[in-house]
């Protein structure tokens, strides 16, 4: 595993360099007898996901690992808790100079502050590039707060995911027997060691990544999509939606998703739940109550109305970033966690049903490009000048064009018996295009990009294989996890990008899909999901 920290001078030399530095959480430290321990710091090489090799007390991926980028990696700070086995506070420090290349750091408690621990098991845990409202005295410092279950605002990532200085804490639960006699470690040459403390990230990282593979009907070409010979889709932007508001500090787990029993960095198994700040509002969700707790102008219901708002859309030629794993993906952005629970205490096998409003999406959006390879004339001139052409439709996934071309269409001898001849009948009879999509056709009306679309893709964790039945921890985000997506196939058209929007809150589990997305999690930990629309 790589050491990312650096080797740190001993506490004691800290302190005494200047006065602002003999605060640890606020409370000036005497310099009576200290106690010295040293531990070192490591992030963890595997994913959190249910494929384990039995090679390590983590967790492993089948898909590889990646290491983080410099400003991933790099710890500016590190805070030392001692907690009682209920996870009750005892005491901290923080050091914040450094010194050297080693991921070792040696820092010194008060002895008086371990004597009644003296003799006894205590939980260590660990926070590193810690926010400034849990240091100095802060309103959540360890000492003034249940630390454990403290919740930080995820509404700005760079409150967990600033670069040079991503928040992280334990990755595993540490527990440690403080000695009966204290005297052998309290010189700085003489520390107590700690042992290894793993640390994950509290951010989850999505990249983007090149199409590859073939397909039935959209074959990738030139970045493309192709729809027939000389017609494509090309995706340009990607969005997020339905990102959480809040996060605990320290990962937990739990049998069912809730508070029950939880295990405070607990690691993720196969009928386990990682357990989020809103699972009982998750829970509780019917369908027309709150769906889960995320940040304003994120969520679906608000993308549905407003996704013509360029606040939603990053570009995909944009992304310039390469990742760690083989250069072919980009950076895209970094998000909180979001998982569902189970649907009631004591199944863990029975998750709470994935929906559009209570699951975290990426929306693609892409347009028609027309090239002289179509060779349907008529057609190819209408697409080339869509503010002239017009809204255009397309039935049972065929683009006909705009509603002239359509009628003459349905009114060519020998198509009289075809579907959309029919539904175009059916639409004059209720009064004409204006009932067209009543009738079974999607319109597409063109913007100054032209003819545009945008396909769903809601995020898989642990992807079940089965389209039909959501499995546990399947549709979920979560912690130091990097989700790769590349858009491996398109099977149909997709939703209008104006004037219509994408359905309402529906399940996202489905039999049919529009898109395929490759996805692998690799260790950052990441986890690459190929698309299909």
């Amino acid at each position: 595993m790589k050491k990312l920290a650096s080797f740190f001078v001993a506490a004691m030399m800290i302190i005494s360099a200047t006065s602002c530095e003999n605060l640890f959480f606020g409370k000036e430290k005497n310099m009576g007898d200290m106690v010295y321990f040293t531990f070192e710091v490591e992030t963890p090489q595997t994913r959190s996901q249910t494929d384990t090799d039995g090679n390590d007390t983590y967790v492993s991926s089948t898909d590889g690992t990646e290491a983080g980028t410099d400003a991933e990696n790099n710890i500016n700070d590190v805070q030392l808790i001692f907690a009682d086995q209920n996870g009750k506070y005892i005491t901290d420090a923080a050091i914040s100079s450094k010194v050297g290349t080693r991921g070792q750091y040696v820092v010194a408690f008060k002895s008086e502050e371990l004597e009644t621990n003296a003799g006894k098991t205590v939980k260590v845990y660990l926070q590193c590039n810690t926010p400034e409202a849990t240091v100095d005295g802060g309103p959540n410092a360890p000492s003034n707060i249940n630390f454990l279950n403290a919740t930080f605002d995820a509404t700005d990532t760079e409150t967990y995911a600033k670069a040079n200085a991503f928040y992280m804490t334990n990755a595993q639960a540490v527990s440690f027997n403080i000695p009966s006699d204290l005297k052998p470690y309290t010189s700085e040459t003489t520390p107590l060691d700690l042992g290894i403390i793993v640390v994950e990230r509290a951010a989850a990282r999505f990249d983007i990544g090149p199409a590859s593979g073939s397909s039935k009907t959209y074959v990738p070409s030139e970045g493309a999509y192709k729809v027939v010979d000389g017609l494509y889709i090309k995706l340009t932007d990607v969005a997020m939606v339905n990102i959480s508001e809040n996060q605990y500090y320290y990962r937990r787990v739990s049998a069912d998703g809730s508070n029950d029993n939880e295990v405070i960095s607990g690691v993720e198994m196969p009928n386990n739940y990682v357990v989020d700040v809103d699972w009982a509002t998750k829970r509780a969700y019917n369908g027309s109550n709150t769906p889960g707790d995320f940040v304003a102008g994120t969520t679906y219901e608000e993308f549905r109305t407003s996704m013509t708002d360029p606040k939603w859309w990053t570009k995909l030629e944009s992304l310039s970033q390469d990742d760690s794993y083989d250069g072919s993906y980009k950076i895209w952005r970094y998000t909180s966690e979001n998982t569902l629970p189970a649907v009631a205490a004591g199944t863990p096998a029975t998750p709470v049903t994935a929906t559009m409003n209570n699951s975290t999406g990426v929306v693609f959006r892409g347009k028609l490009v027309v090239t002289d390879a179509l060779t349907d004339t008529d057609l190819k001139n209408g697409l080339s000048s869509p503010q002239t052409y017009g809204t255009i439709y397309a039935y049972d996934n065929v683009i006909l064009g705009n509603w002239a071309r359509v009628k003459a269409l349905a009114e060519t001898a020998g198509n009289e018996d075809k579907a959309f001849s029919i539904a175009y009948k059916a639409a004059v009879a209720l009064g004409g295009e204006d009932k067209a999509k009543d009738c079974g056709f999607v319109p597409y009306t063109p913007n100054s990009n032209g003819y545009e679309m945008v396909y769903l893709y809601w995020n898989r964790h642990n992807d079940n294989k089965n389209n039909t039945v959501n499995g546990v921890m399947e549709f979920a985000t979560v912690r130091n996890n990097v989700y790769k997506l590349a858009v491996d196939e398109i099977t149909k058209l997709g939703y209008p990008f104006n004037g219509d929007t994408p359905p309402g809150d529906t399940k996202v589990e489905q039999e049919e899909v529009f898109f395929k997305v490759r996805v692998k999690v690799l260790p950052w930990v990441v986890r690459k999901n190929a698309i299909e629309f």
